[in-house]
């Protein structure tokens, strides 16, 4: 059995041999398409690419007909050429690949229903549980297999260790969430919250989605490994999203206002795929993945408006622009201190389904 697990694909398979049975789950992933084999696809036919100060790419790159160059930047020395050790591949309409999401797009709109949900829970059946307070403590230890959802009025605080293999487990709170330095979650778990969720230092986090209506936090100092869905998600300094995370920023409806983007602060890591997909577009300063000078992304930068890149990324960018501003200037299409190297992936990195029509699915990680 195939279902959606956030952006991957949850596969479950039972067999059985007289008496004894046996349920072995895996998480699916896609083998990158052609557009991430570059060090960087540049999807703005209309603006050059300028390297400014310590800037570097090491790869081929995609740009578009206004090329590359070098720029002067004030406390930026200006290099003495074009620091690209790739083939620079100028194209009259670069484009990002399409990322088709649908399957992601209803398991949204599923969390959102549990989330009303949530709100408005009154009673409990033999599959949920229902905390009809102002906030509670969720204890996971608590939980059974046999519970498909837990239901919090108010805020949730996740606390205690719970390991979720065969069948997915639902926390939906109609506040926020806030896992705890003492919880362990390991398997098929979604925490969903309307407002904010806040993962502390000492959490212990693998394969468990996290939405939130609003905004995402990862503490300075915790380490996940999980899908981190919300229109405005921060790593601050020390966090780190080991592989096969992902970050994506995005809206489900066009009604939504909240302000889109994803910042990583001091140290922070992510390792995987970070993501920003964006249903309009209005400012350059909105709309922004930010990573700072000392960030570090290892996978896939993908986004349909603009990063402000001043870390490292070993892997792939694609965007549609970079952006920075210095008042009173505000500067497209530049990089001043930000390093790309293609070379430094590691081999067999996969990414979610949608960014080609040729599936080739592999094993990203067992259950």
């Amino acid at each position: 059995e195939m279902q959606p697990w956030g952006l991957f694909l949850c596969v479950t398979s039972k067999g059985s041999f007289w008496k004894f049975t046996t349920t072995r789950g895996a998480i699916v992933a896609d083998h990158p398409a052609r557009p991430f084999e570059k060090a960087l696809v540049f999807a703005n036919p209309s603006h050059q690419l300028v390297f400014a100060g310590q800037s570097t790419i090491k790869g081929d790159i995609i740009v578009g007909k206004p090329g590359v160059t070098t720029g002067n930047l004030q406390n930026y020395s200006s290099p003495i050429q074009i620091p690209v050790q790739g083939r620079v591949d100028p194209q009259q309409s670069p484009e990002l690949p399409l990322f088709q999401i649908s399957h992601l797009t209803a398991q949204s709109n599923h969390f959102r229903e549990l989330l009303s949900q949530s709100r408005h829970a009154t009673e409990t059946d033999l599959r949920s549980l229902t905390f009809d307070t102002r906030d509670a403590t969720v204890k996971l230890e608590s939980i059974t297999d046999s519970i498909d959802n837990v239901f919090v009025k108010g805020d949730a605080i996740v606390v205690g260790k719970l390991n979720r293999h065969t069948s997915p487990l639902y926390i939906a709170a109609g506040r926020n969430v806030t896992v705890s330095n003492n919880a362990e979650i390991n398997g098929l778990v979604a925490m969903l919250g309307t407002n904010k969720l806040t993962v502390e230092k000492g959490a212990s986090i693998d394969h468990a989605i996290l939405f939130s209506d609003s905004s995402i936090d990862v503490k300075e100092g915790a380490a996940v490994s999980a899908q981190l869905i919300a229109p405005s998600i921060t790593m601050n300094s020390g966090a780190i999203a080991r592989y096969p995370s992902v970050l994506l920023s995005m809206h489900v409806a066009l009604t939504d206002t909240t302000k889109q983007q994803i910042t990583f602060s001091g140290n922070a890591r992510a390792e995987g795929i970070v993501a920003l997909v964006a249903v309009s577009d209005l400012t350059p300063a909105g709309n922004l993945i930010t990573l700072g000078p000392q960030a570090t992304v290892v996978g896939t930068i993908y986004t349909n408006t603009r990063v402000q890149l001043d870390g490292t990324v070993a892997g792939t960018v694609l965007t549609k622009d970079f952006y920075f501003y210095e008042a009173p200037t505000t500067y497209l299409g530049w990089l001043r201190s930000g390093a790309i190297d293609r070379t430094k992936l590691p081999s067999g990195f996969l990414v979610p389904p949608g960014f080609d029509h040729n599936l080739k699915l592999d094993v990203l990680e067992w259950l």
